[in-house]
């Protein structure tokens, strides 16, 4: 599966109606580190999950609704709600480990 880039008017269908848990890969492009290349890994290896990107810079009402304080960093949703968060977005055994 691929990685799906998402704004604040597809949020709600991609990620709050999602039947499968999403994994939100929130990055911007002032930031240091880039995790699409590990978002597009992860979307490749597991079916199981859908994998969405956000650039937080683009979205900056989203981005305080979802209470954002670090970018990159990954956010993981199960029935609409997010049960998990990690900034580590350089280490692929600590996103692994939030799903």
């Amino acid at each position: 599966m691929s990685v799906i880039n998402i704004n604040k008017h597809s949020f709600k269908k991609e990620v709050l109606e999602s039947e499968k848990p999403v994994l939100l890969d929130i990055w911007a492009p002032w930031s240091g580190r880039n995790s699409k290349n590990l978002a597009e890994e992860i979307a490749s290896e597991r079916e199981d999950i859908k994998v969405v990107r956000m650039n937080a810079h683009d979205s900056p009402e989203l981005s305080a609704e979802l209470n954002i304080k670090h970018v990159p960093s990954m956010a993981l949703f199960k029935n609409g709600k997010i049960i998990s968060r990690t900034i580590e977005t350089g280490i692929k055994a600590s996103i692994l480990a939030i799903l």
